[in-house]
């Protein structure tokens, strides 16, 4: 009896022995099981990235019917430059189209905007014609910020919740071979009231044309003759066209704007400071809202004058003046390549360099003489696009060695 008990024990633990064995079996297969698909995983999903990045972004949208209704608004939302967006606190300051770039063979809109509200989800509302409203969804164009290192101005602006950011969206529409003329920006519903919508510009292609970027004149901070020194300077280096945004300048200043303008030199935008508070000005320029009012127009005045081959921006205290004995565009067809760039120099308000520049070199080995009446201010550059190198070429400043203007190639803005 004692016999057939223990045959019955060694035959349960032979039973249990096999059994943990075939468990641990089918365990260590579904560990490798799943390892494997991991390490598919683990490499398949940086290939998926990668193909998505190559592709760029797609073109996604759809049409709704569209009825014009004329709906009230507040009077604290009208202003006269920008558009305010219904549904939130964003303005609007103008809507440019880009045939070439982020989408290739479709049309680009570029928005230029004053953004507080910060919504994670834009959509862009395309009037195609006085029945049909094609719906797209916004992307992130180019964000202004006055610090590099991205962690950190995401909590710069975290403690500034009621600041205005300078931003730039952009969406694709499918080309039909007729002109946008009007859309808008929205986080919930393409508005039914014409006036919610922006004029769609059209930049004029000057093939080989040089245009400056004047940034923002304001308040009568400007010497009238000095002002047409800088001008004839312009023109004398070549300057086909100078792009200048005016806000609240004295009749004096004025009269010499209206001059420029008759002759066809200068493109004189008008500017206003959105939002609030709205008696703001750009006096105070400790202020952190000061870098976005003044940087919005920076980032505009390169979707307007995109359609020069070359494109400088600096203050209107600055020249940029060869040493070689020529004008601005051959130095840079020399210098350069014959593909389109932007060239920049902030002053001692705008961002810091995203792509670093050179240092300044030293006397008879640059190329580029700089000018500034105001010395002894560290020069910065800015690249809104990624994708791009720099081309730096060696500049000299006559009061100190630091960071000087950089050239950045914009090969999207085909001529």
């Amino acid at each position: 009896m004692l016999s057939t008990a223990a045959r019955g024990l060694r035959r349960s633990a032979s039973l249990l022995t096999s059994g943990g064995e075939m468990v641990v079996m089918a365990m260590s297969h579904m560990t490798n099981t799943r390892l494997k698909k991991c390490l598919v995983l683990a490499l398949l999903i940086p290939c998926v990235i990668y193909v998505i990045s190559m592709q760029g972004p797609g073109l996604v949208g759809h049409y709704e019917p569209w009825t014009a209704i004329t709906l009230p608004r507040p009077k604290a939302h009208i202003h006269k430059h920008f558009w305010r967006a219904r549904d939130q606190e964003l303005y609007i300051y103008s809507a440019i189209a880009n045939p070439h770039y982020p989408v290739s063979r479709e049309v680009n809109i570029v928005f230029t905007v004053m953004d507080q509200a910060r919504s994670s989800s834009l959509d862009c509302c395309i009037l195609l014609d006085n029945r049909t409203v094609f719906v797209t969804p916004a992307r992130k164009y180019f964000y202004y910020r006055s610090i590099d290192f991205p962690v950190v101005a995401d909590v710069d602006e975290y403690l500034h919740p009621d600041d205005y950011l300078a931003r730039q969206y952009t969406c694709a529409i499918p080309e039909t071979g007729h002109r946008i003329h009007h859309a808008t920006l929205t986080s919930s519903y393409c508005s039914s009231d014409p006036r919610d919508y922006v004029p769609v510009l059209y930049p004029e292609r000057v093939p080989g044309g040089l245009a400056v970027c004047g940034k923002v004149a304001y308040g009568g901070q400007l010497d009238p003759e000095k002002l047409i020194e800088w001008f004839e300077v312009q023109r004398l280096l070549g300057v086909d066209k100078v792009l200048i945004y005016n806000l609240n300048n004295p009749e004096n200043v004025l009269r010499v704007f209206r001059h420029y303008v008759n002759t066809g030199f200068l493109d004189l935008q008008p500017y206003e400071l959105p939002g609030r508070p709205y008696n703001r000005t750009m006096n105070d320029k400790g202020m952190y809202q000061f870098h976005h009012d003044e940087s919005l127009a920076v980032l505009e005045c390169r979707q307007r004058m995109g359609g020069y081959t070359y494109v400088m921006s600096h203050d209107l205290d600055e020249f940029i003046i060869p040493r070689a004995d020529m004008g601005l565009k051959p130095f840079f067809q020399v210098g350069l390549s014959s593909q389109a760039w932007w060239g920049e120099g902030w002053g001692g308000h705008g961002p810091q360099a995203l792509l670093p520049g050179e240092d300044a070199a030293a006397p008879g080995q640059c190329g580029l003489l700089l000018l500034r009446r105001v010395l002894r201010v560290r020069l910065g550059s800015d690249q809104p696009r990624g994708g791009h190198d720099a081309d730096a070429l060696p500049a000299c400043h006559p009061a100190s060695r630091g960071t000087t203007h950089s050239i950045f190639p914009m090969a999207h803005y085909s001529t």
